[in-house]
């Protein structure tokens, strides 16, 4: 038989924890889509010649859709790190998410059969992610709540540069097997 000290306590206790403990706010997400999309796994040296006889593979990207006051959407393609979608890319998607942009998270790793490349970094060539966000921008670019002229790429650590160096020496400009569609840099 539980104590009126243990009765009590427990209480408290989950109040003072819910009070403390950081809000995380999940109101602004409206839905929550996951959109599957072809890609092809290349080694950096057949992503920048344009070759397109890789490995395909089918990545799973979680699209997010804030709440907003309608019309079509900027979004953001978010490029994990070599361990994997972590805390530090759901904040981002977070924070983008309370400023109206929509998300998409491309989940490189799994299809692949890769857990992360914090210790092996050549398991997967540092551009395959790029290719993975060229194939996400043009599933973006035909969804009528996305505006695909507003559509943002980032990344984080290892992804970082490989998002600002882009595809090819001109960053902005696509490979020649991806005409249509550029990326914008600042």
């Amino acid at each position: 038989m539980r104590s009126k000290r243990t009765r009590f306590c427990i209480p408290v206790l989950v109040a003072l924890i819910t009070l403390v403990s950081p809000a995380v706010d999940h109101a602004q997400v409206a839905r929550m889509d996951v959109v599957p999309f072809e890609s092809l796994t290349l080694t950096d040296q057949d992503f920048l010649r344009g070759r397109e006889d890789g490995k395909r593979v089918t990545i799973a990207g979680e699209l997010r859709l804030p709440r907003s006051s309608g019309g079509r959407l900027p979004a953001v393609i978010l490029l994990h790190p070599s361990g994997g979608i972590s805390g530090a890319v759901t904040d981002w998607e977070a924070y983008l998410l309370s400023m109206g942009v929509a998300t998409v998270i491309a989940d490189s790793f799994t299809s692949r059969g890769v857990v992360n490349t914090i210790n092996n970094q050549s398991q997967l060539g540092r551009l395959a992610q790029i290719e993975d966000a060229y194939r996400a921008l043009a599933v973006l670019a035909k969804d009528p709540r996305i505006d695909g002229n507003r559509v943002m790429l980032m990344g984080f650590y290892t992804m970082t540069l490989a998002s600002s160096e882009g595809p090819s020496s001109d960053m902005t400009q696509p490979p020649p097997s991806k005409p249509g569609r550029r990326w914008e840099s600042w």
